[in-house]
């Protein structure tokens, strides 16, 4: 990533064609989906055991800057609603708790009922 971050004016040109190259015809080329992965050791594990260890793959740096500019793109265009805690920066279950106690929690002080749904979806 520090590669492309040093990239000249020639470099970010060529680098633009090729991204608008990918997304014209719908190709990403094979080498951008290439990952390597790596053992990382689990924080305070011992070093010895296999399962002390979590995979984490290395993914192609051009391909993660593709992804970034049009994740970007796509925010702009379909914002993500406010109650949406999952797949948000500084949102967790622990943020969607907190919303639903504190909403919970009014329901009476305004006559107001309040229902919920919480569904658990699984692959």
């Amino acid at each position: 990533m520090v590669m492309l971050k040093q990239l000249d004016e020639p470099g970010v040109e060529y680098l633009t064609k090729l991204f608008n190259l990918s997304l014209a015809t719908l190709v990403v080329p094979d080498a951008w989906n290439v990952s390597r992965v790596v053992p990382l050791l689990k924080p305070g594990k011992d070093t010895s055991k296999s399962d002390s260890y979590r995979p984490i793959s290395l993914l192609s740096p051009v391909a993660k800057t593709l992804e970034a500019l049009l994740l970007n793109s796509i925010r702009e265009c379909f914002p993500v609603a406010d109650h949406q805690h999952g797949f948000r920066k500084l949102h967790s279950t622990t943020t969607a708790l907190h919303a639903i106690s504190t909403h919970v929690s009014r329901g009476p002080n305004q006559n107001r009922p309040c229902d919920g749904l919480f569904e658990d979806i699984e692959h």
